[in-house]
């Protein structure tokens, strides 16, 4: 019995390994019901052999934040203040953000955005062309994906 486990696993692994994509690691801290969702989302935009960490915020300056720990590591603060549906958008559009870490369309550790207490302002013109995609992704994808249609 042990051996057939054994090869099982093996199979298993050699299986995962065939497609050369691990599958990534969420620690989800808004709650399950927000996974299935995360993860579609990661499939579609091809977010693979990373780990993120999502962390709820209290803030009523910021919808959510992407933020590059390392390699392939990531936090993601979403507002918990917000509303349902606008946390699938927060999710999308964030995620959306390390898909183009990941592909180097923007360097994460860069912000696009200075928040002042008057207003919110882009770094530079490319800054606004990635937060631009990032919104433009981040509506497409919580419709697509969510249960809600609010939009």
């Amino acid at each position: 019995m042990k051996k057939i486990y054994n090869l099982l696993i093996v199979l298993l692994l050699f299986a995962l390994n065939i497609h050369g994509e691990e599958p990534n690691i969420i620690h989800n801290g808004l709650g399950f019901k927000y996974t299935p969702f995360i993860e579609q989302v990661c499939n579609y935009l091809k977010i693979n052999n990373t780990q993120i960490i999502i962390k709820p915020i209290y803030s009523k300056a910021i919808a959510g934040r992407a933020v590059k720990l390392s390699s392939n590591y990531y936090i993601v603060y979403v507002n918990r203040q917000s509303k349902e549906y606008s946390t699938y958008f927060i999710l999308a559009h964030e995620l959306t953000h390390i898909q183009q870490d990941i592909y180097e369309e923007w360097d994460l550790t860069q912000p696009t955005t200075i928040i002042t207490s008057y207003n919110i302002r882009y770094t530079n013109v490319e800054a606004e062309k990635t937060e631009r995609k990032a919104m433009k992704n981040g509506y497409a994808l919580s419709k697509k994906f969510n249960k809600f249609k609010y939009w």
